[in-house]
């Protein structure tokens, strides 16, 4: 690979300065969350870890995965009875029953806050926060919550900013973690795309418009909200790292989460949204002109010859050396970076703290970290000023009471640390 490229993610990947070479903590493609703790042995005994969505999904498979290693589990649920049942299940799974529930309503910060408080009256310490809960597909019949948000910016990012917010003191404490699950395909052409924005839709201006109206367009703000949440992993990993707080971001492939039907009928149903994931498949497919804003990208000009084919980590159908999986994947597949990222052990995890991974540690060049294509579109210097004014924004959507000055000396000092 050119110096030019590889120089961008030295830091970001753990196993060497070249991306394509795949890392020793990848993961085996056909491994689950609960083999993913047997095989390496993590042991969790006396951590405490909290989890929104971890009913369902790929957050009952990180839950699972983590029970499996012997965490006490504090689940934050909307649906209480479905909580209950899939904590009784993973009970039953593992033999673990330290696990806890707390209702939470991610359309109201009244309810963030108030499950925030519980939380920390019911545990004196927090090793990890996993901010899963998600939608698939935007809320259509609630446009705006009562905090005057757009409910699927408010339930994918600006809630989950404010828990993370609520909880830092404690994980502070800890030096614990924050793992943010996101997805591929938030580069700056597709999260335009997918929300019905214009080109170059990324601006602080713009962000503080659409957080505050309705969008039933395509995916509404589902994309934007995980690109957001992306993007707070980056920041808080520089502005939390003399803190020994860090946090991360991960992709968990394609699961049969929720309603998945109606997140394949814009593609035609769920064969041919699962054709798409074949390796002959095109981006285009997905998104018209996502191949031409790619070879036109100038993050990714180095290795723009690859951007007209789909790649492994896209829809993790297959792993890196073609080997099949099930597809969609199940929720233990796709929570497998997850539990990955909330129970390896620090030192493990150092150098990729703030990145964006899949199968554990890898990190994919394209159509993967918008960090990293920011840097290789504007430059270190002015990404540095837009995550200050992103997170000085998510600071004014949250209630005042609970915000806290930006260190920004503190963020520019670590990103100078960290030579990138």
């Amino acid at each position: 690979m050119p110096s030019s490229v590889s120089r961008l993610f030295v830091v970001a990947v753990a196993c060497a300065a070249d991306t394509f070479t795949l890392c020793n903590a990848l993961c085996d493609p056909n491994i689950t969350s609960v083999k993913l703790i047997q095989s390496r042995g993590y042991d969790l005994t006396g951590q405490t870890h909290v989890i929104t969505g971890g009913d369902a999904g790929i957050g009952f498979g990180i839950a699972l995965g983590l029970a499996e290693a012997n965490a006490r589990i504090i689940f934050l649920g909307h649906n209480m009875e479905k909580t209950a049942a899939a904590m009784r299940n993973i009970t039953e799974r593992t033999q673990n029953d330290k696990l806890s529930s707390i209702p939470i309503n991610l359309m109201s910060l009244a309810s963030v806050k108030s499950a925030a408080a519980a939380v920390l009256s019911s545990t004196a310490q927090i090793d990890s926060l996993i901010c899963d809960a998600g939608l698939v597909s935007p809320l259509v019949q609630i446009p705006l919550t009562a905090d005057g948000f757009e409910s699927t910016l408010e339930i994918e990012y600006i809630s989950h900013f404010y828990l993370v917010e609520l909880l830092l003191p404690e994980l502070r404490k800890t030096k614990g973690r924050v793992v943010h699950t996101s997805t591929t395909s938030i580069d700056s052409f597709a999260v335009c795309a997918q929300s019905g924005l214009p080109a170059g839709c990324l601006t602080i201006d713009t962000l503080s418009a659409v957080a505050r109206r309705p969008n039933t367009v395509g995916n509404g703000n589902i994309f934007l909200g995980l690109w957001m949440k992306t993007m707070h992993a980056r920041v808080l990993s520089y502005k939390e790292r003399s803190n020994g707080v860090s946090a991360y971001s991960f992709h968990p492939g394609v699961v049969a989460t929720g309603d998945i039907d109606q997140f394949f009928k814009p593609y035609g149903g769920k064969d041919a949204f699962l054709k798409l994931c074949e390796p002959s498949g095109s981006p285009d497919v997905f998104l018209p002109g996502q191949v031409e804003a790619c070879q036109n990208n100038p993050a990714w000009k180095d290795v723009a010859g690859q951007c007209s084919s789909m790649k492994w980590y896209e829809c993790l159908c297959s792993g890196p050396d073609d080997v099949r999986k099930s597809c969609p994947l199940s929720a233990e597949q796709g929570g497998v970076t997850g539990t990955y990222l909330a129970a390896a052990p620090r030192a493990e995890l150092e150098q990729v703290n703030g990145a964006f991974t899949v199968a554990c540690d890898y990190t994919p060049v394209l159509y993967g970290d918008p960090y990293v294509e920011m840097v290789g579109k504007i430059g270190v210097t002015a990404t540095r000023d837009f995550l200050e004014r992103f997170h000085r924004l998510s600071l004014t959507w949250i209630p005042e009471e609970n915000t806290r000055d930006i260190n920004t000396d503190q963020m520019d000092n670590h990103l100078e640390t960290l030579n990138i």
